[in-house]
């Protein structure tokens, strides 16, 4: 009887010892299987990353500031300063190191005076004359907005002639960016309308150096003419472009 009783105690006792075991190993198992997938899922997203990126994305482009016309009374400190703006923005946006200036840069900003801006700085004079101070683009569109209310005949007969005057406002042919190899290229500005204006321009002819196409988005930095309404934020469709260079 008390053999019998032992015999059972023993299988018992055998049961729950094999029984730990398995749920040990189990739970060692399933945590390598688990830990071995989460480093296959890390290991093959980095790898993909770093080959699309090798495949699709070029270096920083290193630009510089180049020749500047002396008509375009620029400083070339503050040309530094807008265009350094003008990669940065690049750069916040992607969330990497799309743009970097150095004095050697091999892709030269070259500023050179035409009849483009002689028509602008003529036009330019024109609306001081008519009264607008021409602080900035946004000063002279609310001064424009506050006049297109104004009843009086004078003051009609302003607005009119400040409306011709701005219609030299097209964006299309202001800048070029003039591709030379995978890390340089020329880009000249012929004209702008004002620090934000040379900004976006900047920016849309750095993008080039990235891609060498348009976007299809009208407020997009990269649509030809640059953005409809002028911003400095780019669109999904740029961020796309530039980011992954296609």
């Amino acid at each position: 009887m008390d053999n019998t009783i032992n015999s059972k105690k023993e299988n018992e006792n055998r049961r729950v010892i094999i029984l730990k075991y398995m749920t040990r190993k189990t739970w060692n198992i399933l945590f390598f299987v688990l830990f071995t997938l989460l480093f296959l899922f890390l290991a093959q997203k980095i790898l993909r990353n770093y080959l699309y990126d090798s495949k699709y994305c070029k270096p920083p482009v290193k630009y510089s500031i180049g020749t500047i016309d002396p008509r375009f009374n620029l400083d070339r400190d503050k040309i530094v300063s807008i265009a350094k703006k003008a990669g940065k923005n690049w750069d916040d946006t992607t969330g990497r190191e799309q743009y970097i200036y150095e004095e050697t840069g091999s892709t030269k900003i070259n500023f050179v005076y035409d009849d483009r801006q002689e028509t602008r700085d003529a036009n330019r004079q024109k609306l001081s004359v008519l009264g607008f101070k021409f602080m900035s683009e946004e000063k002279l569109i609310d001064e424009l907005m506050l006049l297109s209310k104004e009843t009086s005949p004078e003051k009609k007969k302003i607005y009119s002639e400040a409306i011709n005057l701005v219609g030299f406002s097209e964006k299309d042919g202001l800048g070029a960016n003039k591709y030379i190899n995978q890390s340089s290229s020329v880009i000249t500005v012929y004209a702008y309308d004002g620090d934000k204006d040379l900004e976006v321009l900047l920016m849309h002819e750095l993008g080039h150096s990235k891609t060498r196409v348009h976007a299809k988005e009208k407020t997009s930095i990269m649509y030809p003419e640059g953005p409809e309404i002028l911003t400095t934020i780019p669109t999904n469709e740029d961020r796309l472009m530039i980011r992954y260079c296609k």
